[in-house]
């Protein structure tokens, strides 16, 4: 049934995209994607990335870190590494656990947030549930990682960057596209072994620039501007339409 049904929206998403007049899309990567998998204009496609909250996503005081650590149990000589999704499998939580289960536990402690995992985790990875105040724990944790094997965008990579914590993803994130290495950490891919190889070699020394959302346009107020400013583009691009059928 699921075949059914995917044919079906592909269907219904191919009338769409034909009709519109302006496709946005999250990324370059999803931009490429639609005109792989449906027939239409490239020049209909604006890539427009998603924005966070930075009244939300801010970066913090460390000390006010510190004590969310504190109060989690973990000791200052740990690596911290955070991992949120709602799409496991996806996102590649199964190679992290692997991963993680060869690292050295009085070393390396992975957090996670988000929906529900598998019982009898080992004691250096803790599931934290769903957590309405991310950016305290971006903010307490040393990285932010995110083995993805397919992701349109992932706002957890801004949100943790605007927060001053760094990442560490797959070029399957389309957020690595606005990213250098002043921000950000690239697995080969996201196997087991390449998670152990990169983990193996980093420290936690490593901060990010502050300012990440203003440099890159992913303010809300930013957005809002480049949004009018396409339904702007696309008004004025109709009236000359309607100007030369007159």
């Amino acid at each position: 049934l699921r075949g059914v049904y995917d044919l079906f929206e592909k269907h219904y998403e191919k009338r769409m995209m034909q009709s519109t007049p302006t496709i946005m899309a999250h990324s370059k990567a999803v931009a490429r994607d639609i005109l792989k998998h449906y027939p239409v204009a490239a020049g209909k496609i604006q890539v427009l990335y998603p924005p966070i909250d930075t009244d939300q996503f801010w970066l913090g005081d460390r000390n006010e870190s510190e004590k969310i650590r504190y109060c989690l149990g973990i000791a200052r000589n740990k690596l911290v590494f955070l991992f949120v999704s709602c799409g496991h499998r996806r996102k590649g939580l199964q190679e992290l656990l692997a991963a993680f289960s060869e690292l050295d536990p009085d070393r390396y402690i992975l957090l996670v947030a988000g929906s529900n995992v598998r019982k009898g985790l080992p004691r250096h990875i803790h599931y934290l549930g769903y957590i309405n105040n991310l950016a305290s724990l971006y903010s307490a944790a040393d990285f932010t990682i995110l083995p993805s094997q397919y992701e349109p965008f992932g706002l957890v990579v801004p949100e943790s960057l605007q927060c001053g914590t760094p990442v560490i993803l797959t070029r399957n994130v389309g957020a690595a596209e606005l990213l250098t290495e002043r921000e950000a950490f690239f697995l080969q891919d996201g196997s087991r072994d390449s998670i152990i190889e990169l983990l193996s070699k980093i420290d936690g020394a490593f901060r990010v620039p502050p300012g990440f959302a203003q440099r890159h346009g992913l303010t809300i107020d930013a957005h809002i501007r480049d949004i009018k400013k396409l339904g702007s583009q696309q008004a004025g691009d109709f009236s000359d339409e309607f100007d030369r059928h007159d």
